[in-house]
């Protein structure tokens, strides 16, 4: 089901995508599908409508830096193991 929503990732990101990722979002009672795209390593994220797999907007600077948090919080603990 989840892969219904999404579709593959490796199609719907394309080889020019740096970092993305998956999100369902709770919007009035119902759930989203979203993703964030990176397409290169310093470059801004987009918002990708998930159904439609279409840019809906971009991320302000103050949201990339914590999404920057997370990411490299991931990195450290896949480093770890």
């Amino acid at each position: 089901m989840e892969q219904e929503r999404f579709g593959i990732t490796e199609e719907s990101a394309g080889a020019e995508t740096y970092n993305e990722m998956r999100l369902m979002v709770m919007m009035e009672g119902s759930k989203v599908s979203i993703a964030l795209r990176q397409k290169e390593q310093d470059g801004g994220w987009q918002i990708v409508d998930g159904k439609r797999n279409e840019v809906v907007g971009k991320l302000t600077p103050e949201t990339e830096e914590n999404l920057k948090k997370v990411i490299s919080s991931v990195q450290d603990l896949f480093a770890k193991k």
